[in-house]
């Protein structure tokens, strides 16, 4: 059942998933489901492999992994380049490479489906012009879809902090080529495009990784295990295979995220902040400064023309001559209303 839920059709590997790189191939592909984009694809092609992998759900038939046989699984017939290289790599899977991905993947075949394989890639060598037979082609697949379901390389930290290492120094690697290929006008545009649409495709790569590698982490769903182990080999071989439907959308993101030339962003972000301080200073440079000059000027006049001084010190003499007129005022109250007081008494007494 695991095999046919929506996580498995959409990350299991066909025909389609692989790069058809015609002019090295020498041909066109006549297998049984359109030619897949090349992993660089811009926004039409992006389009076309949608189509192609809906194609692809439509016409094939996924079978289980523990059922897959290099001898009962769909013809294949002129595979494409990138197949070819995958099976060339799975063949010399004992020899030493970064991560040794070929020998991880070998081990998923069984010993006469691996043999099958040798002989389809040996073929290939000796006889110019032959396409990988059908047995070989359907134990690539095989080899592919059965490591989807496996955790080998997603528990092996060393594994993952390799690629995750490998991705960024490539990254690094191409934004130099690019810089480079700007600051060199003979440099074709098409170079140039091909350059930026490779290191979007790495970046968006990176980023699924990381989102896939989180969710596998705290749910450790067998979605989440298929997933991650899909962008992990679309990493490893990007150059051999195309991108899955799921991740058409996050590489669309990436090239959304770069319409505009982040240099350009980078002067408008500048003018912006330098319009915002200069706006911020209006108040002070339009009003508290010319207002606090024209109090200094006037302030100075009044001090030329009138003599402030001399006013407050009539003002205090003034009042100080009132306190005591009220001093005064105020003791002849107080006796007045005594001897009233005296009165009231005699008054009442006599009564």
């Amino acid at each position: 059942v695991d095999q046919l839920s929506p996580a498995w059709i959409l990350n299991a590997f066909a025909v389609g998933d692989f790069v058809n790189d015609l002019a090295e191939a020498g041909q066109a592909s006549t297998s049984a489901r359109p030619a897949p984009v090349e992993p660089a694809a811009d926004a039409v092609d992006a389009a076309d492999s949608i189509d192609a992998a809906a194609d692809a759900v439509a016409d094939a038939e996924i079978v289980p992994a523990q059922e897959l046989s290099a001898t009962a699984a769909e013809p294949v017939y002129n595979p494409p380049v990138g197949m070819v290289r995958v099976a060339e790599r799975i063949v010399l899977g004992g020899a030493p490479d970064a991560v040794n991905l070929g020998a991880f993947l070998q081990a998923q075949l069984t010993p006469e489906e691996l043999g099958i394989l040798e002989a389809g890639v040996e073929r290939v060598h000796q006889e110019p012009g032959a396409a990988l037979p059908p047995g070989a082609g359907a134990a690539v697949l095989n080899a592919l879809n059965r490591a989807l379901a496996q955790s080998t390389l997603i528990d092996d930290a060393v594994y993952m902090d390799d690629l995750k290492a490998r991705i960024t120094a490539q990254l690094e690697e191409l934004e130099a080529q690019k810089q480079a290929a700007l600051a060199d006008g003979s440099v074709a545009v098409e170079e140039r495009v091909a350059l930026t649409k490779q290191a979007r495709r790495l970046g968006a790569l990176q980023r699924q990784i990381g989102r896939a590698e989180e969710r596998y982490r705290n749910r450790s769903q067998h979605a989440d295990l298929l997933r991650l182990n899909r962008v992990l080999l679309e990493a490893e071989c990007p150059a051999d295979i195309t991108m899955s439907i799921q991740s058409i959308h996050p590489y669309a993101v990436e090239q959304i995220a770069h319409l505009y030339p982040e240099e350009t962003v980078a002067v408008l972000d500048a003018t912006y902040v330098s319009v915002v301080d200069k706006i911020r200073n209006l108040p002070d440079q339009l009003i508290a400064g010319p207002l606090n000059d024209a109090f200094l000027e006037v302030t100075q006049v009044l001090k030329e023309y009138f003599d402030i001084d001399s006013i407050f010190e009539v003002l205090n003499v003034k009042l100080d001559g009132l306190d005591e007129d009220l001093e005064l005022g105020l003791d002849r109250l107080s006796a007045a209303y005594g001897r009233l007081l005296v009165t009231f008494d005699r008054q009442l007494a006599a009564a």
